[in-house]
């Protein structure tokens, strides 16, 4: 019978073969050969998980030979071939590329000469398989019969299930649960893995959260967010393992992949293992922790606690960067005030007719603040010029700007730098300064040697959301380190919502990344599949080449499809409650949901409906982190959630004037400016939602969509719509804007043609090809601009049953190029309700402010 199967296998597998073959354990291999039939094992008792590839294991003595069968292809990959001691200390390695063809490695195994003619390879490949036949007749240790069977449950499992490590080589080598008796395994953790084995659902949490509840160990649902946290999968397990010796080290990897934790259990090993001794001259071993932001140092913190009970000895500090910052400046900081953009602008305005330099003209000087806008130029002063060190023109000049898509002319960058030195000099004089500046300022001192540092160094030093640093920010840290190679930094390039990737030949000679000491976490044991699915089309990389991408490439746990639920902004609050109480219903703690909201009042009106249903709640606040060990519902910011990670998630307000908000879009001056709004808002979405591990809900309203929902595909997601109070009551009035204003910044004054309170009058045009909902507005006879599309069916379906809607103008605004006008749109009640288009057919934001013609 001719074999129908191909058999496979990855570079590991060849090295563990070679490894074998040199201590003397032969003729095994050839064994394998049964495979090309396929692997014969049944095992009635397994339910398999849907889209999940069977693993066996071939067993012959001392000797286990791991392989997988790869989806529908009729293939088989062999992963690993060690001595029984061996295979479950040190899984199959991540890497799962197809290194050749089971024929190939027996030539390679029985030959040394080359393969380069064809009549010799099949010689070669006669002679490879005579030798390995007769080494196989003497194969025999321990005289153990050759066995094959599926695994029945494998190491990403037990973590799941929260079974304690020393279990897992009894329970990984037997052939089923039968087997566990007599090994010394307690009855709780058997009956655990019988319940998941036999639990009806097809996805790995669906097992898990219908485990018996009635035990405390099996109660995966009732757990605290702490036992969530702080369990160290077997992919981070393998890089805490990893020597101290070798640094710096750079861990990248997507949410989900445990960077911060594997920061916090390095830092553990230090000193439960007293690593660091030999560099101790006096005192304990010195290491910092340093993160972004207040909220991410003490949540950190808390994590640390949790799995370092006794910590004792240690001397281990966590902070922000700007709270070190202020601490090296000592008297000196206390000096300055730290203001932010209204103070910073009116400095600027101020600044702006004090330029005198022949190099510009007054006319010049007075229209790229209206060209640019104040927001630009500030943040070019905080992002690039202070946040690189550039306080030289020349330097600033001939700078590269990564991560700024808008360009600048040679021109404009002179005249930018010398309104960054007028404003620099003004802050000074009246005591005023920014974060970045001081960033910059104690840079300088250390690097010039005014800053006495020898008391706030570390010996080791741990950075975390190293993405959200600037090049200032990195260089001034490995200034406070004793030795650069006791230096960690973890990053996800993706979550930085302003800043690109660092170059790091701009910050120091002595840290330089390589294969050996740079690694990227591509698998995640929290996100399941199909929330990373549904919510990777809204990632970008902050780098620009595949080098620079650290995103998840395999998913280990499979769950439902995460949920789009569409309905009212006004009643997010109430269904966000509704949904939190039936979480809590199934007997899952609340302590493991967490409600992301775009805003401080949304976050107020949460939390009262929250209160309203009964269901306790935690507000993430500034000065404290996260309470890792609350019974109650997480309330947090979308800003303030980067590095943090719940099993459940629901995210509101993804709406048009949230993500991105209405004020950053009015101060964009032109389509550049508008896309860099739209990439920062998009990064930031994807923060939010990717924070959930097990369970997503993500709130929508079809009448004011948010325009990032086009970047996601709809069949990744459950869409729902929640029709709370759908018939519109009287009156009915909608706060939207005229669609399709195309004037560009300066070049007309709509104040001069339009007063607040003017009527405009709608129109049909069934007709227009775009839309046949479309209605456009005149002024006065003329044509002005459109109804927004996302309203377009709304406002249709009225005229049509012959209602009457009002247009009036409420607000004018000259200095944003698309939403000059704002207008309120009302309508006499409608008993059919809300009609609109949904969320699959919604237009990107280009075309939403787009005129149809």
């Amino acid at each position: 019978m001719e074999a129908t199967w191909d058999i496979n296998f990855t570079s590991q597998f060849e090295k563990d073969a070679k490894r074998l073959d040199k201590s003397g354990l032969g003729g095994w291999l050839t064994g394998l050969s049964f495979l090309k039939d396929g692997p014969k094992v049944d095992n009635k008792q397994l339910k398999a998980l849907k889209k999940q590839s069977k693993a066996f294991r071939w067993r012959k003595g001392d000797l286990r030979v791991i392989f997988r069968v790869v989806g529908q292809s009729r293939s088989i990959l062999l992963l690993a071939a060690r001595h029984r001691k061996d295979v479950y200390k040190k899984p199959p390695s991540d890497k799962q590329e197809i290194a050749g063809s089971f024929d190939e490695l027996l030539v390679r195994m029985h030959s040394n000469k080359s393969l380069n003619d064809e009549k010799y390879k099949v010689s070669a490949m006669q002679n490879a398989m005579k030798n390995a036949m007769q080494k196989a007749l003497i194969f025999t240790p321990d005289n153990g019969q050759a066995e094959l069977e599926e695994i029945f449950i494998d190491e990403a499992d037990l973590f799941l299930l929260d079974i304690p490590q020393e279990y897992y080589p009894l329970i990984l080598d037997v052939k089923g649960l039968s087997s566990l008796e007599g090994k010394g395994i307690p009855s709780s953790v058997k009956r655990r893995l019988e319940d998941y084995l036999t639990a009806p659902s097809t996805d790995h949490i669906g097992k898990i959260y219908s485990l018996d509840q009635s035990n405390d160990i099996d109660a995966i649902a009732n757990h605290t967010l702490d036992r969530f946290l702080v369990s160290l999968d077997p992919q981070q397990k393998s890089i805490v393992e990893k020597p101290f010796d070798g640094g710096p080290w750079l861990i990248r990897g997507g949410p989900g992949t445990g960077k911060t934790l594997i920061n916090l259990a390095r830092i553990k090993r230090i000193y439960q293992e007293g690593i660091g001794d030999d560099l101790l001259q006096h005192g304990s071993i010195k290491t910092g922790f340093i993160t972004f932001n207040k909220q991410l140092s003490k949540s950190a913190e808390a994590m640390f606690k949790a799995i370092s009970i006794d910590s004792s000895g240690g001397d281990v500090s966590f902070s922000t960067l700007d709270s070190l910052v202020m601490s090296l400046l000592g008297n000196a900081g206390k000096e300055s005030k730290v203001v932010f953009e209204k103070e910073q602008a009116a400095v600027l305005n101020l600044v702006m007719g004090s330029v005198n330099d022949e190099r510009w003209d007054e006319k010049y000087i007075s229209t790229i603040q209206q060209r640019r806008g104040s927001s630009f130029i500030l943040e070019e002063f905080d992002q690039i010029i202070l946040g690189n060190g550039l306080t030289k023109e020349e330097d600033y000049l001939s700078f590269t700007r990564k991560g700024r898509k808008v360009a600048l002319l040679s021109k404009e960058r002179g005249l930018i730098h010398r309104l960054y030195r007028l404003w620099s000099k003004e802050m000074t004089r009246r005591g005023w300064s920014t974060f970045a500046g001081r960033r910059l300022t104690v840079e300088r001192m250390i690097y010039q040697g005014q800053l006495d540092i020898s008391r706030n160094c570390y010996d080791y030093l741990f950075i975390d959301e190293l993405q959200d640093l600037s090049v200032t920010a990195i260089r001034l840290l490995a200034h406070l380190v004793k030795y650069p190679k006791n230096l960690t930094f973890t990053a996800d390039t993706a979550q930085s919502i302003y800043l690109k990737s660092p170059s790091w030949s701009n910050i120091s000679n002595n840290i330089r990344f390589h294969p050996g000491n740079s690694f990227i976490l591509r698998k995640s044991y929290r996100i399941t599949s199909e929330i990373d699915r549904a919510v990777k089309p809204l990632r970008l990389n902050a780098g620009d080449t595949e080098k620079d991408n650290d995103g998840i490439e395999q998913t280990i746990f499979s769950g439902e499809k995460p949920c789009w639920l569409n309905c009212s902004l006004d009643n997010h609050p109430s269904a966000a409650a509704e949904l939190s109480k039936s979480l809590i219903e199934k007997d899952i703690n609340p302590g493991q949901i967490a409600i992301i909201t775009p805003d401080k009042k949304t976050t107020d009106l949460v939390q009262q409906a929250l209160s309203s249903y009964g269901v306790p709640s935690d507000v993430f606040q500034k000065n404290r982190g996260l309470d890792i060990n609350s019974k109650a519902v997480h309330l947090l910011h979308a800003h303030v959630v980067k590095g943090l990670e719940f099993p459940f998630v629901i995210v509101t307000g993804i709406v048009e004037g949230k993500y991105p908000p209405y004020s950053a879009v009015q101060a964009a001056k032109d389509n550049v400016q508008l896309e860099e709004t739209m990439d920062n808002a998009r990064r930031l979405l994807y923060v939010a939602l990717s924070r959930a591990a097990r369970g997503l809900w993500m709130l929508t309203d079809e009448l004011m969509p948010s325009p990032l929902l086009t970047y996601l595909n709809q069949e990744d997601w459950t869409y729902r719509e929640k029709r709370v109070n759908s018939t519109l009551k009287k009156p009915y009035e909608i706060k939207s804007h005229v669609s399709g204003i195309q004037y560009a910044c300066g070049e007309i004054i709509l104040s001069q043609y339009f007063q607040v309170g003017d009527i405009l009058v709608t129109n049909r045009e069934k007709n227009n090809i775009h839309d046949s909902n479309a209605i456009f507005l005149t002024h006065n006879k003329k044509k002005i601009g459109y109804i927004p599309r996302d309203l377009a069916a709304l406002v249709a379906n009225v005229i049509d049953q012959g209602m009457n809607v009002y247009v009036r103008i409420i607000c004018i605004n000259d200095s944003s190029l698309y939403s000059g006008l704002t207008i309120s749109i009302s309508m006499p009640s409608q008993e059919k309700g809300r009609q609109a288009s949904k969320p699959k057919n919604i237009q990107r934001f280009k075309d939403i402010y787009k005129p149809y013609h």
